[in-house]
């Protein structure tokens, strides 16, 4: 078979759009010129956000335990804070040109750079309001607690076994091994011869 012939308008054409391959970002880095650090924080929901105004957060990234007293309704309450690491790389993204109703890709940049996780747990509310009785109550421990007597005794129960060792048998091998039987000899049995 032979070349197929091509014009040259076809050939120029196929070759005037050349398109680069895109190329990827492997880790995403920031401008020094960020002035907040932006940190996730884990709370429950009976601890009011004013408690992020005593909390002092660490410059270096580090894992730091730190504890604040709050006064409330004339209670002073402890609140444990966890700083934590993060082990994978977090940003949170902004988008570009916001349109609404455009349907296409949308070019995504990175805002902030999450620096860590902050647990903040309450330390002193474990109490639902009952009572509690002393003898659960684990929060204080050198308490001493009068055990109360039972007003029954409970029987001893040491009981023998009752074997019939009489009627039982000596074992001279162990179970379940077999014995080897001698081989037998088919003898052939002599004839007599009888002379006459």
């Amino acid at each position: 078979m032979g070349k197929r012939k091509h014009s040259e308008d076809e050939v120029n054409g196929s070759f005037s759009e050349i398109h680069e391959p895109k190329k990827k970002s492997r880790k995403v880095t920031l401008n020094e010129e960020d002035e907040y650090d932006v940190w996730i924080v884990c709370k429950p929901q009976s601890v009011s956000t004013d408690i992020l105004n005593d909390l002092k957060f660490p410059k270096s990234i580090r894992e730091k335990h730190t504890s604040i007293e709050k006064v409330e309704n004339d209670e002073t309450i402890l609140h444990k804070c966890d700083f934590r690491v993060l082990e994978n790389q977090i940003s949170i993204l902004e988008e570009e040109n916001p349109k609404k109703n455009e349907v296409t890709s949308i070019d995504l940049n990175v805002k902030y750079q999450v620096k860590g996780i902050v647990n903040i747990t309450c330390s002193n509310n474990i109490s639902d309001g009952f009572y509690m009785p002393p003898e659960e109550d684990f929060m204080n421990l050198d308490r001493i607690v009068n055990h109360e007597s039972f007003p029954f005794t409970i029987k001893r129960i040491n009981k023998k076994p009752q074997l019939k060792l009489d009627s039982l048998k000596q074992r001279l091998k162990a179970f379940g091994s077999i014995t080897k039987k001698g081989k037998k000899k088919n003898k052939v049995p002599k004839r007599e011869v009888v002379l006459e």
